[in-house]
């Protein structure tokens, strides 16, 4: 990866797909043949926020599959379509750390496997880079 004059990294994932340096994150995805990367410059964050994200419409889907097969009859069917949407609901949830840009799209980090503690002192460390490189350019 390329650096400008005076870019040093900061965080450094250990996948090496999130990368924090005193001017910018960067984040790159190689997933199925498909590859990208996303730039952000710091001072062009408006926002950092942890979020988890799941689908609640899968939970009432199972109570509905459930209460149908009572009603039908069929309550074996009703609870295995319950447990179907059950399962899938389970394993949709995400918990990301989304970046905001002043203009443009999201960047979404995954935070599988992340603590509370570890994804906080990410997005500490995401608004403390910030913080500097503003300071930086408005005072000069």
């Amino acid at each position: 990866m390329q650096y400008f004059q005076g870019e040093k990294e900061l965080i450094t994932t250990k996948n090496e797909h999130l990368v924090l340096t005193n001017y910018r994150i960067i984040k790159k995805v190689q997933v199925w043949g498909k590859s990208y990367r996303i730039d952000i410059f710091l001072e062009n964050i408006s926002s950092v926020e942890s979020q988890f994200k799941s689908y609640p419409i899968l939970l009432l889907l199972a109570v509905l599959g459930i209460i149908g097969g009572i009603f039908s009859e069929n309550i074996e069917a009703g609870i295995a379509l319950g447990v179907f949407f059950v399962l899938v609901w389970w394993f949709s949830r995400k918990h990301l750390i989304t970046i905001m840009p002043d203009g443009g799209n999201p960047l979404n980090i995954l935070a599988e496997r992340m603590s509370q503690e570890k994804i906080n002192e990410l997005m500490f460390f995401i608004q403390q880079a910030k913080f500097l490189r503003t300071q930086e350019l408005y005072i000069r």
